[in-house]
């Protein structure tokens, strides 16, 4: 019977000073706790780097047999209640980011002090790792010859891309960090985010055209981001391509996107740029609610007896065109339609056709 009390404790032990991002104290909406803890023990010559969300419950900071130890207590956190487009539940619940001072991985060292270096610590596992195979290179030359605008060579690489490889999440060993180097991609036709990040970066170094991979937090309700507090606050990898006038953001695991289009997954982010110079703090562009639209024409012809023929033209812009984009592209048209009879909420009807057709030459993407 209601109210019910569940007791947990969690030990993770940690090898290489590699940290998760944050500890929440709460875990979900409409859940009260009477108490919760954290409690991290590392080597006294490491500096735990934390920040407080949501709450000022400060550490009791304790050191013994060389070990530090930091520990957080709360006690009667009373219950949230998420409120419809308001904000995150995850953005209001008391959290605690971490960081360690000092990262290790395997041979790989670096520090999280700044964005900077956090930027040089991943660009740095990853260095080397953009080399085409000769065959790739011949065919990149060849795509992007008599070709004068760099638009127009980013935009033929990315459609060759999108049509020669497709996504999935390979992460062993330093996968999770480390990305599978060009070769990989171009012989297996696969890679993860950071894989394909990776390979179109390589395709245009080929041709003299510098591009940088971006860490960033996708997802399209997105989250907090805390730019005072370098560390793990990203799960995604797309690409920024900067150019004279207008950078070029891409994103390298859709095989529809048009180039430059991020969409709500990416856009109006804080994302890190990985440079031979270090980590730059920088923010995706963002749409506006002309480039976000929906219009819609409908006509409906009256029978004597009572029915009705309705023809609907709907014409759908920018993020409102993500899922028409996918539907077209990925289902049947016998799909299409099953699809269609479960987004309309109507009564008894006869679906006599559907058409889903791309709109050229926008500036957003567009379907009608």
């Amino acid at each position: 019977e209601y109210p019910y009390t569940v007791e947990f404790t969690h030990t993770q032990v940690l090898k290489d000073a590699i940290i998760p991002g944050g500890w929440y104290a709460q875990g979900r909406s409409r859940e009260s706790v009477e108490k919760a803890s954290l409690e991290v023990s590392m080597p006294a010559d490491l500096e735990l780097h934390y920040k407080l969300v949501q709450h000022e419950v400060a550490p009791r900071i304790s050191e013994d047999n060389g070990r530090k130890r930091y520990q957080w207590t709360f006690s009667n956190l009373l219950p949230l209640e998420f409120e419809p487009m308001g904000p995150r539940l995850g953005d209001l619940l008391p959290k605690i980011l971490l960081s360690p001072s000092q990262v290790v991985r395997e041979t790989y060292t670096g520090t999280f002090d700044s964005w900077e270096n956090y930027g040089k610590f991943f660009y740095q596992i990853n260095k080397g790792r953009d080399v085409l195979p000769e065959e790739l290179a011949a065919k990149v030359q060849e795509l992007c010859a008599g070709l004068s605008d760099p638009h127009e060579k980013i935009a033929t690489l990315y459609r060759y891309m999108q049509e020669h490889t497709r996504y999935v999440s390979v992460q062993i060993g330093l996968g999770g960090w480390q990305t599978y180097d060009a070769t990989y991609v171009y012989e297996n036709g696969y890679g993860d985010c950071k894989a394909l990040s990776n390979y179109m970066l390589s395709m245009l170094k080929s041709i003299g055209m510098p591009a940088h991979t971006a860490l960033v937090y996708a997802g399209s309700e997105g989250r907090m981001f805390h730019d005072d507090f370098p560390s793990s606050q990203f799960n995604h990898a797309i690409l920024c391509v900067p150019m004279e006038q207008d950078t070029v953001w891409l994103e390298c695991t859709s095989s529809d996107n048009p180039p430059g289009y991020l969409g709500d997954f990416t856009e109006d982010r804080y994302v890190v740029l990985l440079t031979s110079e270090g980590g730059k703090l920088v923010r995706t562009p963002s749409s506006t609610a002309k480039d976000n639209q929906q219009s819609r024409k409908v006509k409906v012809q009256l029978t004597p007896t009572g029915d009705a023929k309705v023809s609907v033209q709907s014409k759908h812009t920018g993020h409102l065109q993500d899922v028409i984009s996918q539907v077209a592209h990925q289902l049947t048209p016998k799909e299409q339609q099953n699809w269609l009879r479960k987004e309309l909420e109507a009564g008894s009807y006869n679906l006599l056709s559907l058409e889903l057709t791309e709109m050229p030459n926008q500036q957003v993407p567009a379907w009608e």
